[in-house]
């Protein structure tokens, strides 16, 4: 049997998550801007790949590398994205896109051999691809009751591009290497990653502690209600066959 002590924190600790608490609504703008912003970054830093690989197309070749899984990836998670864990869409799906970052601008740096390099950079961006859709599904399956942080995930991509876009004109106008310039993309967008995870581990907890909570109080109505309607039934049975 729950106690009741059990209950009531239970109950207390779902009445404290609020979805429209000022941190969620901040959180979902950072989730916004994080979503796109390697793709965002590898754009802005398309002349590095092409200096890096005169061999390749990496202006197409990237592009079919994050598009195809995007599109694969959403139809199979349609199905199965309530069987995994939030923190895995979420959470781990953000460290994902924070490794990937790192690795499209160490990669081609770090690895001589062009082929090598090429192959690698194309396979990170296939699993930015999926980590993205599933990211996408999950973030808005999550906001999508809550008018307000829809708007705040939306609001938050429209950031994202723009402000690529405004640090590659600053970028353009101050630095000659291209390498330098890629540099600066994707540790910057890394390392912006890295705070959205810690955002996402916060906020799927406190999710997870909410609806735990409210399960558990709604189970526990749930068996009050039918003790209840049991002890009346007793009790008419009981005085039926009083009178009877």
């Amino acid at each position: 049997m729950l106690a009741c002590n059990d209950v009531s924190s239970s109950s207390d600790a779902f009445r404290k998550f609020d979805l429209n608490d000022r941190i969620n609504r901040v959180s979902f703008i950072l989730f916004g801007v994080g979503m796109l912003l390697p793709w965002n970054a590898m754009l802005a830093a398309m002349d590095f790949f092409t200096q890096e690989f005169p061999s390749y197309e990496p202006s197409f070749s990237l592009l079919v590398a994050v598009s195809a899984p995007m599109f694969l990836v959403q139809a199979i998670v349609f199905f199965l994205l309530q069987n995994i864990p939030l923190q895995v869409k979420v959470t781990l799906m953000f460290a994902i896109s924070t490794l990937v970052t790192f690795g499209l601008v160490l990669v081609p740096i770090c690895i001589t051999n062009e082929s090598t390099a090429y192959w690698i950079v194309i396979m990170l961006s296939f699993l930015f691809g999926t980590a993205y859709a599933i990211l996408q599904a999950s973030l808005y399956g999550l906001a999508g009751p809550n008018a307000q942080l829809l708007n705040n995930l939306n609001l938050g991509i429209g950031i994202s591009g723009l402000s690529v876009n405004l640090l590659r004109i600053l970028v353009l106008a101050t630095v000659e290497s291209n390498t330098v310039g890629a540099q600066i993309f994707f540790y910057t967008t890394g390392a912006y990653l890295l705070v959205c995870t810690a955002f996402a581990y916060r906020f799927v907890k406190n999710y997870e502690i909410d609806y735990n909570a409210r399960s558990l109080v709604e189970y526990t109505e749930l068996i009050s209600k039918f003790a209840k309607e049991s002890t009346d039934n007793e009790e008419a049975l009981t005085a039926t066959s009083f009178r009877g």
